[in-house]
């Protein structure tokens, strides 16, 4: 098995719900019963793990904006780069 094999074998495995074979049963069973939690669910583990709070941002925003960077260029490159404050800088340095 290739690399690109099992990647492609992961993705497949995410993008599609077999909530009938679920990978957890537990989500799969609020999926069929309960839908309206398991949106509620779903966000909040999204707004938990798969974003970077507000404050924390607009922390880096204005850590840059101070370093005499414009704000539009900043957010754009914060954007670009995962909101990663060091990446970011070195990006606006170079």
């Amino acid at each position: 098995m290739t690399l690109k094999f099992a990647l492609i074998s992961l993705q497949a495995l995410l993008s599609v719900l077999e909530p009938k074979d679920p990978q957890d049963d537990v989500v799969a069973e609020q999926y069929l019963t309960d839908h309206a939690t398991f949106n509620a669910t779903t966000l909040c583990w999204t707004e938990d793990f798969a974003m970077v709070s507000m404050p924390e941002y607009n922390r880096k925003m204005q850590k840059l904006i101070e370093k005499g960077f414009p704000k539009a260029l900043v957010k754009k490159t914060l954007e670009a780069v995962g909101a990663r404050l060091n990446v970011a800088l070195k990006k606006l340095c170079s």
